[in-house]
């Protein structure tokens, strides 16, 4: 009976202490965006990034004009060896950043400068002052990727039409149910095997994990536990005992196999973005895209997780692209379906000091 009462007493420790793992909701921002230039670049940070690497940096050279840059030191180079993700990850920021832009009264024009993949220079952006528009800007603020199970029954009609909005060229949906969606979730599930098991693809994504509090504090960027959907218990333990390298184990690929498996079996079915090429442009118009469409999703109580891995892999992404016949390359792949609850907005952020380049003094 003892024993029995330590166990549990154990057991409601660990979960209290579950709540103790680092978020984004309990860092503070060391020095606050003291302008509205900086508060603006803050929104646009909130954006989506591959493996969390928040790849962008971005010059302010007046009140008015801003240059948006790649920063290639936080590419993969395993799994994103044209730097797609990056220029895909740095059109989510560009679209919050307009959005962001409405909000507090300045009218965004966008020019997009890249060329080539190893461009630096992505984006031209002036502000133009006019009348706010009222976004609602918590959505920037609650945008999260969830890795739970999703409800399996199909989106409706009038959702489908607002995630795709007027781009039914470059966003389709796929049911569970139809042929593409089955054959997209268990080719996501083979390519995402091939991939965990890849000793270089292994070495890499250690190197972006965040397992304990002290690391998620200083680098604040990467997966957390959180941000991997381990929760509860096992968040706990392994957010107080596992390393990185622990991530290269094979208990924790074949975990994540497991978990992958009931996620491509547990959603309403697929959104697959395309664009008419495979340029720099064409990857940051998918990013945009991709953020609008994400964006929508909390007031919808859709949840939304891009899983790529089936284009990444180089084996897989003719197949895929050729399979589905969309007579345009495929860009971002990504399992939604409806969910009855939300958890908060969990993925950190770096400071704004870290990435912002103030010319203005």
């Amino acid at each position: 009976m003892i024993r029995s009462k330590k166990i549990v007493s154990l057991l409601i420790t660990c979960i209290m202490l579950t709540n103790c793992i680092t978020t984004r909701e309990s860092l503070t921002q060391t020095r606050k965006a003291s302008s509205d230039t900086e508060r603006i670049i803050y929104y646009a940070s909130l954006a989506g990034s591959t493996h969390n690497t928040q790849p962008w940096i971005a010059d302010i050279i007046s009140d008015t004009l801003l240059l948006v840059r790649a920063d290639f030191s936080r590419k993969l180079h395993v799994v994103d060896p044209t730097a797609r993700g990056i220029y895909i990850s740095l059109g989510a920021f560009i679209e919050n950043l307009c959005i962001a832009s409405e909000y507090f009264g300045y009218a965004p024009n966008v020019f997009l400068t890249a060329n080539s993949s190893k461009d630096n220079l992505v984006a031209e952006i002036s502000l133009k002052p006019q009348e706010r528009i009222l976004h609602e800007i918590s959505r920037l603020e609650n945008r999260a990727t969830l890795r739970v199970p999703f409800r399996t029954d199909t989106l409706s009609i009038e959702h489908i039409n607002i995630l795709t909005g007027q781009n039914t060229a470059s966003i389709h949906y796929f049911t569970l149910q139809s042929e593409a969606g089955r054959y997209l979730s268990a080719t996501n599930l083979e390519a995402y095997t091939q991939q965990a098991n890849r000793e270089d693809a292994k070495e890499e994504l250690a190197s972006w994990i965040r397992f304990s509090n002290r690391d998620v504090k200083t680098q604040r960027d990467g997966l957390t536990t959180s941000g991997m959907g381990i929760n509860g218990i096992s968040g706990f333990m392994v957010s107080r005992f596992f390393k990185p390298y622990d991530s290269k184990k094979k208990s924790f690929v074949d975990a994540g196999v497991n978990k992958t498996l009931a996620q491509t079996q547990n959603c309403a079915g697929w959104l697959v973005f395309t664009q008419p090429g495979n340029t720099p442009e064409d990857w940051m118009n998918t990013g945009r895209l991709y953020q609008r469409s994400h964006l929508e999703c909390r007031v919808l109580m859709i949840g939304f997780h891009p899983m790529n891995q089936l284009i990444e892999e180089e084996s897989f992404e003719t197949q895929v692209n050729e399979t589905l016949g969309l007579n345009q390359p495929i860009h971002l792949v990504a399992r939604i379906g409806y969910v009855d609850t939300y958890t908060e907005a969990i993925s950190v952020r770096r400071e704004i000091q870290s990435f912002i380049r103030d010319f203005r003094r």
